[in-house]
């Protein structure tokens, strides 16, 4: 099968079938050469890395995941399979390690919830001391930090009843459907 009539997509399907398949020297040969076409490919290197790994290459395996993890940060596939390369290779706190470490982009998002959980405890505070209007601009940047946070759209929800605003705390209360 000619690798330039073939879509990314179908060219990996293609390797991931052969591979599955086991026919491992073939499915290699066509990754490299997906590899050496788009070396910063990531799905590539990592379909290549467990190509390798399974043919028993166990370094080179290991070094393209992790080449295809810094490219693809945000791919539990490929932080999975290098897990499951380290515990083959008995490094199990590796494994553990690098197969569940979060993203960066994993973290802006704990980090945005618990920025959100704090203005909501705020945004609270100031409900029961009376000061709607702060509360509300609490709740307001709440859920503008966490979109589908049900906590902060109740509480705005809430604030906007107490402020004589029904269409928009029943716009609040019901966000979901």
């Amino acid at each position: 099968m000619a690798l330039r009539t073939l879509t990314p997509k179908q060219a990996l399907e293609e390797v991931d079938a052969r591979r599955r398949d086991g026919r491992l020297d073939s499915a290699r040969d066509m990754a490299a050469q997906i590899v050496e076409q788009a070396p910063e490919f990531g799905p590539a290197l990592h379909m290549l890395g467990l190509v390798e790994f399974e043919r028993g290459e166990t370094v080179a395996g290991e070094a393209l995941m992790r080449k295809a993890i810094r490219l693809l940060p945000d791919s539990a596939e490929a932080r999975a399979n290098l897990g499951r390369m380290l515990t083959r290779a008995g490094r199990y706190r590796e494994a553990s390690m690098r197969s569940r470490a979060p993203s960066h982009r994993t973290r802006q998002c704990l980090h945005r919830r618990l920025l959100a959980t704090t203005l909501l405890s705020w945004a609270r505070r100031e409900m029961d001391a009376g000061r709607l209007a702060e509360a509300l601009a609490g709740f307001s940047r709440a859920e503008q930090l966490d979109p589908y946070f049900a906590k902060a759209h109740t509480g705005k929800g809430f604030v906007l009843y107490m402020l004589g605003d029904w269409p928009g705390a029943f716009r609040e209360y019901e966000w979901r459907w």
